[in-house]
């Protein structure tokens, strides 16, 4: 019977529309949402309630009786709102009942099931949410089935457990979120949760009675957790296991890596310096243009190193001599072969591993990216924009720029001789982006050159001047303030 609703064919049989109850017209209520747990949502979606109410159904006297009742919280929205007892035929099989907190939340389907005994020929039951015996609020049903315990029953096949996918952690996280689920012809009404065994230890579970289970307090090892699923006729399923591998702390193998770069001259087989993230290597400054970069490693000697560099030159080489040094380009001993980088931007990778030619286990690894110039091929048509003030070698001893600080981006270039003609510029900022370029025309022979840079110098900072003429070639610093 389809409590406060009409006629109803489910997956469990065909329900009665509300009949046999008491008073009337009693007080009924219907929702749209969604029910949880069931495939039969409409059979929940309905509800007869009241304080008290009941139904009378004819049977035959002395005839013992299975009665399904069937609930869902539909109008509360937690727990200890609704409370009421339910009594077959004058005895309490439910005593301060809360569908909100026995279901797990709202929405939610759940049945119970209970055998009673006709006294004569009606089959009462009555609900009741009375204060003085701890009620809240009204008592409800959703659905009511009875049928003869002596009579055919219909066939309730046992739920279909799923305990989800196996799933793999690794130290330091040491918990885990077990989403179970189960499938039945009614719906599914409890789930259980457990550990199969005490090894690798016992887990600390929560939620051991929902569909998803956090263990937690986990240590490397392998365990097993089982979920068992109940129907709504209190029918269990088989145990279905998941299994959760816990590994330990991902080490590094051998606890090798490359720790920095070296630049080295070729030419003398000694360092020149370490190579760092965002390094600009100017060949017209280095003492030599004949180059190689050695990777150091830990510990020192490693199986091989592979380096990958990329940029204006692209190669992968293995240097796998069974002693240090590792370097970019293969070397004898320690007699290191030159390399001219050219001009342009790179990204260098050097990972260590523990055997010959890249083979076994890789280490940590190292990236930097550097960028190579050769400032005697800088003019003011073909700065770059990634300058830096190390490129720039500045000529101040013979040229005067005032104001410098300049408040409004105006300066006054005072050159060491009166010139006439053409002059490029370039401003750069200092992270190394090109700012203005141009052309100043000086008609007449003067030593002042005039500059207005208000709108290029919006931000206050330091920026960088290079002026190129028919006898002039110098780097300034400019700054706004």
């Amino acid at each position: 019977m389809n409590a406060g609703g009409g006629q109803l064919t489910t997956s469990l049989g065909t329900f009665a529309a509300d009949n046999s109850f008491a008073p009337t017209p009693g007080n009924s209520y219907t929702t749209s949402t969604a029910i949880a747990n069931t495939s039969d949502d409409g059979l929940y979606q309905s509800e007869r309630y009241g304080n008290p109410f009941s139904y009378a159904f004819p049977v035959t006297s002395g005839q013992q009786y299975r009665v399904v009742l069937h609930f869902a919280e539909i109008d509360k929205w937690g727990s200890g709102l609704r409370v009421f007892d339910v009594s077959a035929e004058g005895s309490k099989v439910l005593d301060n009942y809360d569908i909100f907190q026995k279901a797990g939340g709202n929405f939610k389907a759940i049945s119970e099931t209970f055998t009673v005994t006709a006294a004569d020929g009606t089959l009462n039951l009555a609900f009741s949410a009375l204060a003085s015996e701890g009620g809240v609020d009204n008592a409800k049903v959703s659905a009511i089935e009875v049928y003869s315990v002596s009579s055919t029953t219909p066939t309730n096949p046992a739920p279909v457990a799923n305990a989800g996918a196996d799933k793999t952690i690794t130290l330091p996280t040491n918990s885990v979120v077990l989403t179970g689920s189960g499938t039945d012809d009614g719906s599914i009404a409890g789930y259980s949760w457990s550990q199969v065994g005490t090894t690798p230890s016992t887990a600390t579970l929560s939620g051991a009675n929902t569909a998803s289970l956090t263990a937690s307090g986990l240590v490397a090892g392998t365990y097993t957790f089982a979920l068992v699923v109940t129907d709504n006729l209190g029918k269990a399923s088989a145990a279905d296991q998941v299994v959760v591998t816990v590994n330990s702390t991902t080490t590094t193998p051998a606890g090798q890596q490359v720790t920095s770069f070296t630049l080295i001259n070729a030419d003398t087989d000694l360092p020149i310096r370490d190579l760092v993230a965002g390094d600009v290597l100017n060949l017209a400054t280095l003492p030599t243009k004949n180059l190689n970069i050695r990777a150091n490693t830990n510990p020192t000697v490693v199986g091989s190193v592979v380096f990958v560099l990329s940029g204006a030159v692209n190669l992968t080489e293995s240097e796998s001599d069974p002693n240090a040094p590792y370097a970019l380009f293969p070397t004898t001993g320690y007699n290191y072969h030159p390399w001219t980088p050219p001009v342009g931007s790179y990204s260098l990778k050097g990972t260590p591993y523990t055997q010959s030619n890249g083979a076994g286990t890789a280490g940590t690894a190292l990236t930097v990216n550097f960028t190579v110039t050769d400032q005697t091929a800088l003019t003011a048509s073909t700065t770059s924009t990634t300058l830096k003030e190390k490129e720039l070698s500045f000529s101040t001893s013979l040229v005067n720029v005032y104001p410098n600080p300049s408040s409004d981006g105006h300066f006054t270039v005072e050159l060491p001789e009166a010139f006439q003609g053409e002059i490029t510029y370039t401003l750069v900022s200092s992270t190394g982006s090109k700012v203005s370029s141009g052309k100043a025309i000086l008609p007449a022979a003067t030593s002042l050159l005039q500059l207005n840079f208000a709108d290029q110098m919006s931000i206050i900072g330091e920026y960088y001047l290079h002026l190129q003429g028919a006898k002039i070639q110098t780097h300034l610093k400019l700054i706004r303030k």
